[in-house]
């Protein structure tokens, strides 16, 4: 007995693909774009209807004519809004410009009807011109003016110019490294100048700018004491004799001692 093989199916084509619904909504929404809101829901429908389109491999082209036309609707939408809001400023304006302009006339019209009225019912007044007689006016006295003597102007003195003492660069830059110094670290007033000098500044200079700085010089002889107690050990005696090999005196030494308690 022989067995007949079946011959295998014929291949069968592939479904057609379909255009997403989306698509096709987002593209009827945006041509009906003139309503307004219809246009912003069919640009968002074409964008995310396009994504799809892009996975099925139809309507890409649909979606994003969905979306130009929805934009367009956008598009002229503001520019008629503008145009139509424009417009409407200018007739309000116009309006305002026509009742201001007419409101004069009305009451021109009203003082000339007021003006009318009162001419006819007053009678007719004789003229003060008639009615007054005529009085002679006297003759004016010549009159004699008495000379008076010329003021003379006071001669006031000039002020005198104060001579005023500029300050010149290098006085201003010292003064400057003074401060600097003095914000990290603490210093009596001649150890300022040597330092000062130290950096290339004139004695005359260090001078200027150590007097003319605010320094109390009690409260640096207190805290070069301090600094020196951070890192090494001293007798009252001893501390304030390092205190006055740094140039502060006798008594700016013994108050900086006694302000850390030695």
């Amino acid at each position: 007995m022989t067995v007949h093989e079946s011959a295998p199916p014929p291949n069968m084509p592939p479904p057609a693909a379909k255009t997403p619904p989306m698509v096709v909504w987002a593209l009827v929404l945006s041509i009906l774009g003139f309503c307004g809101i219809t246009a912003i829901i069919g640009i968002v429908l074409g964008f995310v209807g396009r994504g799809k389109a892009k996975e099925v491999g139809k309507g890409v082209g649909q979606a994003t004519a969905a979306i130009i036309i929805g934009a367009a609707w956008l598009v002229l939408g503001v520019i008629g809004f503008a145009v139509s809001g424009a417009d409407t400023t200018t007739t309000s304006e116009d309006v305002v410009e026509e009742v201001v302009d007419e409101e004069p006339s009305e009451v021109e019209e009203a003082q000339d009807t007021e003006a009318t009225q009162g001419s006819q019912e007053t009678p007719d007044a004789p003229s003060a011109a008639e009615s007054t007689p005529e009085v002679p006016t006297p003759e004016p006295e010549p009159e004699t003016t008495e000379e008076t003597p010329e003021e003379t102007p006071e001669e006031t003195p000039e002020p005198v110019a104060e001579e005023t003492n500029s300050e010149t660069l290098a006085q201003s830059n010292a003064v400057a490294m003074a401060l600097n110094y003095l914000d990290y670290t603490s210093f009596s007033k001649q150890g300022l100048i040597e330092q000062l000098e130290f950096e290339g500044f004139s004695s005359a200079d260090a001078q200027y700018a150590v007097d003319n700085i605010t320094v109390d010089w009690k409260e640096q002889a207190a805290l070069k004491a301090a600094e020196y107690l951070n890192y090494q050990a001293f007798s009252r005696s001893g501390l304030i004799d390092q205190l006055e090999f740094e140039g502060f005196t006798r008594a700016q030494a013994t108050f900086g001692v006694d302000a850390v308690g030695l």
